[in-house]
């Protein structure tokens, strides 16, 4: 792996937060926002197992993902980047 293509480096890129914290984070703007899991699945166009294994650190969400959470959040009235929650 090249320096340009570390973890880290992509993390910075598209604004994502680091791994450990992702999980956190989706839970964070899912509570902010009062929404079931079924709910945010429904609004992002994800399944509900998805949601599921992102607030469980199974897995973690796209730099498209994290887009359409930050574009939510924002239309919520909450801050556009959601590590400034």
């Amino acid at each position: 792996m090249t320096p340009e293509t570390t973890p880290t480096n992509l993390e910075t890129a598209t604004r994502r937060p680091p791994t450990s914290n992702a999980a956190e984070v989706v839970r964070g703007i899912r509570a902010q926002l009062s929404m079931t899991q079924e709910e945010l699945a429904h609004e992002l166009g994800a399944t509900v197992s998805t949601v599921s294994r992102w607030e469980n650190g199974h897995a973690r969400p796209s730099a498209l993902a994290w887009k359409a959470l930050r574009e939510l959040l924002a239309r919520a009235g909450g801050p556009a980047n959601p590590e400034e929650r």
